[in-house]
């Protein structure tokens, strides 16, 4: 049973960024009026602001991570300023939004890869990897 758990745990743990990601998209789809694909983008944005606190000025795991939340929202509150907001404003048409979206989902992911790369960073606080119990389970 308890093995069963950690199963459940497990997946739990790993579909809370997917689950976090969709309720993003329909939260802003619900708003906005238009699909967002930049969403997708930004929410990449925000660990990569955490891995340069992190790895870049040393700062510690928590406030790097905390730094990368507060980041990835002021970029997306940025692009939203500066992009969304001022093209709704002129009537643009969910499509033009759309094409608009598709194009900065495009740039932000490459503007990424260039000044960081395209290499896989991992984020490790230096603690010691120890379990915990859930229900049982370790």
């Amino acid at each position: 049973m308890a093995m069963c758990w950690q199963i459940v745990l497990n997946a739990l743990i790993s579909a809370a960024p997917i689950i976090l990601l969709a309720v993003g998209f329909v939260v802003i789809f619900r708003i906005a009026g238009f699909y967002h694909f930049t969403h997708g983008s930004v929410f990449m944005v925000a660990p990569y602001i955490a891995f340069i606190f992190h790895r870049h000025v040393g700062l510690a795991l928590l406030p790097s991570a905390v730094l990368g939340i507060v980041g990835g929202t002021a970029v997306g509150t940025l692009l939203g300023q500066l992009l969304f907001l001022p093209a709704q404003r002129r009537g643009a048409s969910g499509l033009t939004l759309l094409f608009v979206s598709l194009g900065v989902a495009i740039v932000i992911p490459n503007v990424v890869a260039i000044f960081l790369g395209d290499a896989l960073y991992v984020l490790d606080g230096n603690q010691t990897h120890s379990s915990i119990g859930l229900f049982g389970a370790r």
